[in-house]
């Protein structure tokens, strides 16, 4: 994803605020930049990638990280296939770069076991954490970073 930071320069904001927060349709995810780390945020929607499927947002906190992070209504497996068709196409290095995963839906579509599996094979196939949450999400980047 370091590659986009200078190629589509109008998708990407540098910020070192606090929090940093990704919102859309009632559904959002803030991110506690207590270190206060120079965050990369890039639009990926419509920005980034302009047609076919894509993630929302996508979060460069250091160097070797990166986060997608899709929000989406009450469709969990369509919001999980998003970020495998994403990830592929703005990671270098699919499975080298450690990567963070966020889902935030209004509501959870999928039972416990199939949402275990996804886990699994997001650890498997790309080096990443998937995490599923309903509405609204919080994480600290100092624990990825």
């Amino acid at each position: 994803m370091n590659k986009l930071i200078n190629s589509h320069p109008e998708c990407v904001t540098k910020t070192k605020e606090k929090i940093i927060v990704c919102s859309e349709k009632n559904r959002k995810i803030a991110f506690k930049n207590s270190p206060g780390y120079w965050v990369y945020k890039i639009r990926i929607d419509d920005c980034v990638i302009k047609e076919g499927k894509k993630c929302d947002f996508g979060l460069i906190p250091c160097d070797n990280v990166e986060i997608y992070v899709e929000l989406k209504g009450n469709k969990l497996s369509e919001a999980i296939e998003q970020l495998e068709i994403t990830i592929p196409q703005l990671t270098s290095h699919p499975k080298a770069i450690k990567k963070f995963c966020f889902v935030v839906c209004s509501k959870v579509d999928v039972i416990e076991t199939k949402i275990q599996i996804c886990k699994s094979q997001f650890i498997r196939n790309f080096n990443a954490r998937l995490n599923i949450k309903c509405v609204q999400d919080e994480f600290n980047l100092i624990n990825c970073c």
